[in-house]
């Protein structure tokens, strides 16, 4: 199934228009929608996060790598108070992490993840319930000295 059929489906399964679906990601007419739908239009990863939310879905799910049906967790906004909220920059950090295998190792460097010691993370990722059990303020201080690096980095570049 094509991108384009698949944001269809899931559009025609949330019930709704070409144009509501316009309205939601921020689109003025629902020409971009039907571009979009018959793979006409490329669209980037920020659209494909805000299909994703608008879709009730995942951006994995947008993009073909999971099944309709296979919804991890909720990205919307109404989800529920156990489930993480992930921002639109940790999805498509997360999207890039994966996306680029051969720079995980630098990014797991920069982050100071060591892998042997998270043998115990646990994730429950059905039914819209997300746990997970590791070293949460030591994988919070390096996620934001990763992140402060990161945009000094892009400030400089910029």
């Amino acid at each position: 199934m094509t991108l384009g059929k698949r944001i269809k489906e899931l559009r025609q399964r949330a019930g709704l228009t070409q144009e509501e679906l316009a309205k939601e990601i921020g689109y003025s007419t629902k020409t971009s929608i039907s571009k979009i739908e018959n793979d006409v239009l490329d669209i980037n990863q920020s659209t494909i996060v805000a299909l994703a939310r608008a879709l009730k879905t995942t951006p994995s799910v947008i993009m073909g790598w999971s099944e309709i049906n296979d919804v991890p967790f909720s990205l919307n906004k109404a989800s529920q108070a156990s489930s993480p909220e992930l921002t639109d920059q940790e999805i498509i950090v997360a999207l890039a992490y994966r996306n680029h295998p051969a720079e995980q190792t630098a990014v797991d460097r920069i982050l100071e993840i060591n892998w042997d010691e998270y043998e115990n993370i646990s994730v429950a990722a059905k039914g819209g319930h997300f746990t997970a059990v590791a070293d949460k303020a030591k994988t919070d201080s390096a996620v934001s000295e990763a992140f402060e690096e990161l945009n000094e980095q892009i400030k400089k570049k910029y």
